[in-house]
């Protein structure tokens, strides 16, 4: 067990001095003020942009630091000054009017054209329908994990590795690999980390120490070994829609480059993790705190874990429809799941499974303002300057396609996935070698989306397990350290990978 960060329980966490939300707003709408006094002056797509990297620091600084400033307070407050510099830009030539409610998509939802518009318009201004497919989920996960299904299959599956640790983390890490790609890694990753947690427990690993690790490395499972299909996270279907990708190019492009990262992460496991073998007394011991914790009765379990099977039918169903056409809202199979589920859960565990997804889903908040800021700066011109100059780029498209798995690597871990594969996609959109180039910003934005807290809904997910069941002291400096390494060397070799695509199909 070699490269593992301190233990953070280990020592008290240093005094920390929290700044109220009502302070960082009123600052923040003094610095727009000053923005909007001296903003005719010098106004550019370039100040927005900074303005928006500025605020990603921050929510690193302001959550790492002896300072700390709560993320919905850094992301809301910033949001007057990113508005206000938008306001005063001028008109320029790679600028376009702000896309509301312009959609060509809305024709094929007649009878709801009312909401149809308001819905495609909050869609292009803050990614609304990931946004409400992410509740679902959130939600359809906490009522699957009523049910205590994931730690049943933990119990099968390390009976079947004969107790032996690390082969039964390696079968869990293989399914959940493969599963991520047909429903989505974001509803894996949530059962995934519940099933290790309860395989450490049984094991007496340290959640703390070696279980922080291969739960981060989980992370990497559910987005870069789950790229291998369009249905492997929403930022996939984002890429799907955009350039009109079909399945076939996934298992071409992107199925190779999961692989790889798979052998890589499962090389980590097996370092990370001590040589153990679980005890039997041990089983069975997490058999009886299965049974001392749920809020069903033995009878209501069985018809509980059949319902929450059957949701999966109408998620995966509407997920494979949201693919084949891009006007079915990606929402609606996560929401038809979550109430396919919530069918067999009696009183007290719908409202368990309610409260604990409601908990989780506030971690998203602090993507709305993002995703706002993104579309403004979107429409002064920022990303079609970008477009040009790779239209304008004379530096071989091998090496193009590095660059951008590159920047769509260090853009996901500063933003989020989704963001990224949204504007990142737009701007390749009819270029030649674009399977070449859109192979290589899936495989970038995947394993940035991995390399810190806010870079995916994966991370989301996992880092704010840590906070409420591990360490709430736990920094995303911490995250970072327990994962860069592996993030690293899939970086190298999936550089090595495009590299040799690039000679071998173009």
């Amino acid at each position: 067990m070699t490269d593992l960060p301190p233990d953070a329980t280990a020592a008290s966490p240093p005094p920390v001095f929290e700044v109220s939300a009502k302070t960082y707003l009123f600052v923040c709408l003094l610095i727009s003020a000053v923005v909007f006094a001296v903003g005719r002056v010098i106004p550019t797509p370039a100040a927005l942009a900074a303005e928006i990297f500025t605020v990603v620091i921050a929510l690193f600084v302001f959550g790492s630091s002896p300072v700390r400033v709560d993320k919905n307070a850094v992301t809301y407050g910033a949001l007057p000054v990113i508005v206000t510099t938008y306001l005063l830009l001028p008109a320029g030539p790679a600028a376009t009017p702000l896309p509301l409610f312009d959609d060509p998509a809305l024709g094929v939802v007649a009878g709801f054209d009312l909401v149809a518009l308001w819905f495609h318009g909050l869609e292009r201004l803050i990614h609304l329908d990931t946004l409400l497919f992410l509740l679902g989920l959130t939600f359809f996960v906490n009522t699957i994990a009523q049910t205590q299904m994931p730690e049943a299959v933990a119990l099968r599956i390390v009976a079947a590795c004969r107790r032996r640790l690390f082969p039964a983390v390696l079968a869990i890490t293989a399914g959940v690999s493969v599963a991520s790609g047909i429903l989505d890694g974001v509803s894996m990753i949530g059962l995934t980390i519940r099933i290790l947690a309860g395989v450490f427990a049984a094991a007496g690993i340290a959640l703390a120490g070696p279980g922080i690790v291969v739960l981060s490395l989980m992370v990497i499972v559910t987005t870069v070994c789950g790229m291998w299909l369009a249905y492997g996270e929403p930022p996939n279907l984002i890429m799907k829609s955009i350039l009109g990708l079909s399945d076939a190019f996934f298992l071409s492009y992107t199925l190779p480059l999961a692989v790889i990262a798979f052998v890589i992460v499962a090389w980590a496991i097996r370092r990370a993790l001590p040589s153990a073998t679980i005890s039997e007394e041990r089983l069975s011991a997490m058999r009886g705190e299965m049974a001392r914790h749920t809020l069903l009765t033995p009878s209501a379990i069985p018809a509980a874990r059949k319902w929450g099977l059957l949701g999966f039918l109408p998620f995966v169903g509407l997920l494979i429809w949201h693919g084949q056409n891009p006007a079915v809202p990606l929402c609606l199979s996560a929401l038809a799941g979550y109430a396919t589920a919530r069918c067999g859960l009696p009183a007290p565990a719908r409202t368990a499974a309610d409260r604990e997804g409601w908990q989780e889903y506030q971690e998203y908040f602090f993507l709305i303002p993002l995703f706002l800021s993104i579309a403004l700066l979107t429409a002064s011109g920022f990303f079609g300057q970008i477009r040009t100059a790779i239209v304008e780029s004379q530096i071989g498209a091998a090496h193009l396609a590095i660059l951008q798995f590159l920047a769509a690597l260090v853009l996901s871990a500063l933003l989020d996935n989704n963001v990224v594969a949204d504007f990142a996609g737009r701007a390749i959109i009819g270029l030649p070698d674009m399977p070449l180039y859109a192979a290589a910003q899936i495989a970038g934005y995947a394993t940035g989306g991995c390399l810190t807290h806010i870079g995916s809904a994966q991370s989301v997910v996992a880092y704010a397990y840590i906070l409420r069941h591990i360490n709430p002291a736990f920094t995303p400096w911490q995250w970072i350290q327990a994962i860069w390494r592996v993030i690293l060397i899939i970086a190298i070799a999936l550089t090595a990978a495009l590299y040799a695509m690039a000679w071998l199909l173009f």
